[in-house]
């Protein structure tokens, strides 16, 4: 038998054939997935979403060392102080996501109840006060209105309430609103672990970018989702303040903690030098007012210095706009002034006002806008003061240095004693230039902390949703018919592929490695392996009804063989005549016409009934060999006793199934017990389902 190949991969003919046939699988999963999507419709319950953005990190906290460049730095790599002083932005997250501040929000906004039923209805339209204890066990309670109040239903509840009224429940008290309320509804209390779990499971926060962060909120009405996220920002930002100035203070600390330690430095440095001096024994008035007077040169050209390089860089971060100008407060000539103190005062004070007004409006207000540009202006005034006053102090500076390096000179010039006095001098000159640098950090650390945390403050506040983000109906319903298709075509598929009935060639072929067709009347059928005169056999498997196809095959497959040259007979086993005579008569023959004209003879049999030895059917197929090219011999089933008798080596078999009916199991143990006799199977034929075909003529 001749045909296509196959193999045992599942190809797309494969599938849509199982779809075909398992098509009650696909509307199945369709009316599956319509059920779905309207349930989500009407039974999920309403989400809103809301989102709020807040500042994470203050200015200060992002400017680098807390000593900052310059001589600070120094000193920094020197004391080996931390390089930022404030926490990053991932750390604020993380506290954001908190349970301890989320159990806050939730005490707060009274999260342990949510409205059941009707949706998308906020607690506190219901009841204008409930007290919850946190050890309160989650409860549910039902509110139907009556003619005398409402009848409520849950644990520990009384049985009539009236609206406006107060009423206990287990671990804590719910008090109901005079009027506004719907006819029935239902109200969940949690518990308070639940309650923190289920808001941070809706709490989404995330970093769109720089040291903002953007905070995401699901409740089950817009009221709650909007409050949820503004009430988080603000219990954050109180705490993050109160941080900050803690922060503040450590820095304080450990600044005057090594002001400390460079002042003791200093004063051993003043105390090494003075005893070397008095180890001299007697001193020259000339070269002791020399020293003296280098020692005040330098002190007050490092005062200078220290002074000049103070107000370039509060000049660079003014220009620059990274610091605001409240911090010319740092440099004391400017605070002893008094016009230019006066000048300071109100610039601090329009800032002190500024900052009271964003609290309750935005920048664009027009009061704001004034006083925005107030202090524009009086902060242009101190920069014009600044400029000037630096300098007088670089022109100062220029000459005194230059007299001090006539004494240098002079000193330098000494004897070998005085290279010990120049050394101790340039240490105690290091450390005294040390010691104002940190009393410089510590003035502005104190006044830096007046405008610590302005920055922190929410950018954009959360509005209450006007439509819920889930569920989306339209996303439902796709999600529903494609998930439900999905479904069915894989019921279908593996139902095919899993059933043990016979349904298609391609899946005898995948399964036994035969070749395999489906029968349809009047089609050739090809066959192999039959050049050499033989006995071809067919035989049903598995089947009690199939003699009337057998014998019809039988004769498909002689018309077939007739077309392309032999000279072929049909041994009909499968009707009710048995066989009859040992010596072959050649009138016993009957003609018929095949598919496409070829003719053939058949051989019915006739007499006595001789198939349960299967003698005489052996000796009759013998008989018909001799006197022609291939004998096929239609049989009754795989175990009649002629059957038996003609299986033998050299003598190949078609084995007959019929779809839907005959199971794999029984094709396969079939031709495994062919195999084990020798007998060679050309092919599989599979009949149609219920077919009844009738032998023709």
């Amino acid at each position: 038998m001749t045909g296509p190949g196959y193999d045992d991969t599942l190809d797309l003919r494969e599938v849509g054939a199982a779809l075909r046939r398992g098509w009650w699988w696909l509307l199945l999963g369709l009316a599956l997935g319509i059920t779905g999507a309207l349930m989500a419709d009407h039974f999920l319950p309403e989400e809103y979403e809301a989102v709020g953005t807040v500042v994470l990190r203050d200015r200060n906290e992002s400017s680098g060392s807390p000593l900052g460049g310059g001589l600070g730095s120094g000193l920094a790599q020197a004391f080996s102080l931390p390089g930022s002083m404030g926490p990053s932005v991932d750390t604020e997250m993380e506290i954001l996501e908190s349970r301890q501040l989320a159990g806050q929000v939730v005490d707060a906004l009274g999260l342990q109840l949510r409205v059941r039923a009707p949706g998308g209805v906020a607690p506190d339209s219901l009841f204008t006060d409930f007290v919850l204890d946190p050890g309160l066990e989650g409860a549910r309670y039902r509110f139907r209105a009556r003619t005398d109040g409402y009848e409520v239903q849950g644990l520990g509840a009384p049985q009539r309430v009236q609206a406006g009224e107060s009423f206990p429940i287990p671990g804590g008290s719910l008090t109901l609103r005079s009027s506004g309320l719907p006819r029935d509804f239902t109200v969940d209390i949690l518990d308070r672990q639940d309650a923190v779990g289920v808001f941070l499971r809706d709490l989404e926060v995330d970093r769109p970018g720089g040291d903002l962060g953007e905070i995401t909120f699901r409740g089950p009405d817009p009221h709650t989702a909007a409050a949820g996220v503004n009430t988080l920002i603000d219990l954050y930002l109180t705490d993050r303040k109160g941080r900050t100035a803690s922060l503040q203070a450590e820095r304080l600390a450990l600044l005057e903690g090594v002001a400390d330690s460079v002042q003791m430095e200093l004063e051993r440095a003043t105390g090494d030098f003075r005893e070397y001096l008095e180890a001299q024994g007697t001193f020259d008035p000339e070269r002791l007012e020399d020293v003296e007077r280098a020692v005040l040169l330098r002190s007050e050209v490092d005062e200078l210095a220290v002074e000049g390089r103070a107000l370039d860089r509060i000049l660079r971060r003014v220009e620059g706009d990274t610091l605001p100008v409240t911090d010319l407060m740092a440099f004391p000539p400017f605070i002893r002034t008094p016009a230019i103190n006066d000048l300071l005062d109100r610039v601090l004070t329009f800032h002190t006002e500024r900052l009271e007004l964003l609290q309750r409006r935005t920048e664009r207000d027009p009061e704001v806008m004034a006083m925005t540009e107030s202090i524009q202006y009086l902060q242009g005034e101190l920069v014009a003061l600044a400029i000037s006053y630096r300098e007088g102090l670089l022109e100062q500076l220029e000459q005194l240095g230059a007299e001090l390096d006539r004494y240098r000179e002079s000193l330098a010039r000494r004897p070998a004693e005085e290279e010990r006095t120049f050394i101790l001098e340039q240490e105690f000159e290091r450390l005294t230039a040390a010691y104002l640098g940190i009393q410089a950090q510590v003035v502005q650390t104190r006044l830096s902390s007046i405008g610590d945390g302005a920055d922190l403050r929410q950018i954009d506040a959360a509005e209450p949703p006007k439509e819920p983000a889930f569920p989306i109906p339209l996303l439902n319903w796709a999600v529903g018919i494609l998930g439900g298709l999905l479904l069915g075509g894989v019921g279908a598929v593996s139902h095919s592929s899993l059933s043990d009935r016979i349904r298609d060639p391609r899946q005898i072929a995948a399964e036994t490695g035969l070749p395999a067709l489906a029968y349809r009347p009047g089609h050739p059928i090809l066959l192999e392996g039959t050049e050499a005169p033989t006995t071809l056999l067919l035989l049903p498997v598995g089947l009690s009804d199939a003699q009337l196809e057998c014998s019809r095959v039988a004769r498909e497959v002689a018309g077939t063989e007739t077309l392309r040259g032999a000279r072929v007979i049909v041994l009909d086993l499968t009707g009710p005549e048995a066989i009859k005579g040992v010596v072959f008569d050649a009138d016993s023959l009957v003609s018929e016409d095949g598919p496409g004209g070829g003719r053939y003879r058949v051989y019915p049999g006739r007499g006595s009934d001789v198939r349960p030895g299967g003698v005489r059917a052996r000796e009759v197929a013998r008989e018909l060999e001799d006197r022609t090219d291939l004998v096929v011999t239609a049989l009754p089933s795989f175990h009649d006793p002629a059957a038996v008798a003609l299986l033998k080596a050299g003598r190949p078999a078609v084995l007959l199934v019929r779809a839907g009916r005959t199971g794999m199991g029984e094709l396969r143990e079939a031709y495994q017990s062919l195999q084990r006799l020798g007998v060679k199977v050309a092919g599989v034929v599979l009949l149609p389902r219920g077919s009844r075909a009738r032998v023709r003529g």
